[in-house]
């Protein structure tokens, strides 16, 4: 009986020249070494951060205990990168399994000086994508981290805080008045900062009875949080709300 992939083979797909030249382009391309050695040591790096990224993908509540992570998550990826020599065996070894399933030799780039690859000296092919690939990609995204969840970007996080589903979350335990200090930053936005204290225990008092009491309405997102606080019993809670709905923080 033949087999799904001789019956795709066989197929005709009526594809016009320059398809059928780039997908010949693709095919080339995935069967270099290089570029599976490629492919293997992003994914090992991208693993690193998934969690991270997944959590900065869902609700508010999952996007504010991200943010919370970020520090661990970079120093992880700092603590893998002092222990490279070590741990790109393991990588370089996955890589060379994944060549030998699909028929690709062992080798590196030509030698001459590239103006579009890194040119390091190594003494093997293992060195040289160690060298080459794994250092810069990982050097790159502790970078990247660092400057996206600056100081100034992780205190706009504590916005969050204020959504009631985030601080009624059992694995969060957050006090509100704990948070004082980081939310009167905007202190200068606020119509009456000095009040942002009784208003914060108030604001969690009002939600705590509401959950004891089974209430389904309680707000698991900015908009949510924003229509269910009433500017007049909390003004400066609702300009921070809004002055959140201005930021790059949540996902609505």
């Amino acid at each position: 009986m033949p087999s799904h992939h001789s019956k795709l083979s066989d197929k005709n797909w009526n594809w016009d020249g320059e398809t059928r030249v780039k997908a010949q382009g693709l095919k080339a391309s995935l069967s270099s070494f290089e570029t599976l050695a490629v492919f293997s040591i992003t994914k090992n790096v991208l693993d690193e951060v998934r969690l991270l990224t997944a959590r900065l993908k869902k609700r508010d509540q999952d996007i504010y205990s991200a943010y919370k992570i970020v520090h661990e998550v970079i120093e992880n990826l700092e603590r893998l990168r002092t222990t490279m020599d070590t741990t790109f065996n393991f990588w370089y070894d996955e890589t060379l399994a994944l060549d030998s399933r699909i028929g690709v030799d062992e080798s590196v780039p030509k030698t001459f000086l590239q103006r579009n690859r890194s040119n390091v000296p190594s003494a093997n092919p293992k060195e040289h994508y160690k060298r080459a690939i794994a250092i810069p990609l990982l050097d790159s995204f502790i970078c990247q981290l660092r400057d996206r969840f600056e100081k100034d970007n992780v205190r706009s996080c504590e916005l969050l805080c204020l959504i009631p589903s985030v601080f009624l979350d059992s694995n969060s335990s957050i006090e509100l008045q704990n948070h004082l200090d980081e939310l009167l930053y905007w202190s200068q936005d606020l119509p009456f900062s000095s009040s942002l204290a009784g208003e914060l225990r108030q604001w969690q008092s009002l939600w705590e009875n509401k959950s004891c009491s089974n209430d389904s309405s309680i707000p698991s997102n900015l908009l949510q949080s924003l229509i269910f606080c009433d500017p007049d019993s909390f003004p400066n809670i609702h300009q921070l709300l809004l002055i959140a709905f201005t930021l790059p923080i949540a996902s609505a």
